[in-house]
């Protein structure tokens, strides 16, 4: 294959031919990020990381307030110096910049050195929609070879957490007899689907990211008139309000798709 400068490829058959955009704008901010210092490690570890750090900035929004955090935990389990986590949360950051327009994951990437301290990288993506279904029929395949011929199996694992919510007197004594007929009783348990959590302690963090929709739901759901809702809403006060459980992993036992509606 005959590969040029930037990423690019002029042969015909070159499967990476149209992804030459990706492999200029990857190498240009990791040039800048590592400069010459890039070369005193392994090449193929950076560009594997610069991968992740490009898939992960797609998949989770950068203005997630939960999105440093997670993504510092991830990149600690590559063995990176601290200087090097800062680098590459840099490095992402100003690559988000350009995601909207360059919105599909790397799916894999080439890298040829030549000369001292040059390389070319060239890179292949593929769809948010595409990747989805190829991990899907790579879980199948490995499930296929686990279960009985005749056992049909094929989940969909739903990428949230639930939060169980059990209101509390406070909340059914302040606003009993001051709601609507034909809605959901004061006392009745809820559950709702949240971002990915690990960790019940973590939920005050995250809690800000969906504050909002989450009472406003409740108020709906509860025919709660807009004169009674608290001016002022807060964590503390969702405390005060509900006792709530959090279940980290949701499996879906239906086929397809779940939609909204």
């Amino acid at each position: 294959m005959k590969i040029i400068k930037g990423g690019k490829s002029d042969h015909l058959n070159d499967d990476y031919e149209s992804d030459k955009e990706y492999a200029q704008l990857l190498k240009t901010i990791i040039d800048k990020y590592f400069g010459n210092n890039i070369f005193e490690r392994d090449l193929n570890f950076i560009y594997d990381i610069a991968r992740f750090c490009w898939n992960f900035a797609i998949i989770t929004p950068i203005n997630d307030k939960k999105f440093i955090k997670d993504f510092k935990a991830i990149l600690e389990d590559f063995d990176l110096e601290k200087v090097e986590i800062k680098t590459f949360i840099d490095f992402t950051k100003e690559l988000s910049v350009s995601l909207d327009k360059f919105n599909r994951l790397i799916k894999d990437f080439d890298i040829e050195v030549f000369g001292e301290g040059n390389y070319h990288v060239i890179v292949k993506t593929i769809s948010q929609d595409d990747f989805i279904v190829e991990a899907q029929n790579e879980n199948f395949d490995e499930l296929d070879d686990e279960l009985d011929d005749e056992l049909e199996f094929g989940p969909n694992f739903i990428s949230r957490s639930l939060l169980i919510l059990k209101p509390k007197s406070a909340f059914t004594d302040l606003f009993n007899g001051k709601t609507k007929k034909g809605f959901i009783e004061l006392n009745s348990t809820r559950a709702v689907l949240i971002g990915e959590l690990e960790d019940v302690n973590d939920l005050e963090l995250a809690f800000e990211g969906f504050e909002e929709e989450l009472f406003e739901y409740l108020f709906i759901t509860s025919g709660i008139r807009a004169k009674d809702k608290p001016k002022k809403l807060s964590f503390k006060l969702f405390t005060e309000w509900f006792e709530y459980e959090l279940l980290p992993d949701v499996f879906d036992t239906g086929f397809g798709p779940v939609f909204k509606g």
